[in-house]
């Protein structure tokens, strides 16, 4: 298993749905700092964390944690 595929996951959903880091970071209740840590790999979310991150991108905590997302080119409205 890789060990930054969350991260590479965050920073793709954020990045396709034309989000920075502070507006995901207002989204989760942390600071944009925080945000790039989880994407760069430095930091771990807490699991309620998980669960906004998952809701707020229609994906599963599975999903965000074990499948490589990076594919996806685009979000459907």
């Amino acid at each position: 298993m890789d060990e930054n595929q969350l991260g590479r996951n965050i920073q793709h959903l954020r990045v396709i749905h034309n989000e920075t880091l502070d507006e995901l970071g207002s989204v989760i209740h942390c600071a944009k700092s925080t945000v790039k840590g989880y994407e760069n790999g430095s930091r771990k979310p807490d699991l309620q964390t998980l669960q906004v991150l998952a809701s707020h991108y229609n994906k599963s905590v599975d999903e965000l944690l074990y499948v490589d997302l990076t594919g996806l080119e685009s979000i459907s409205i």
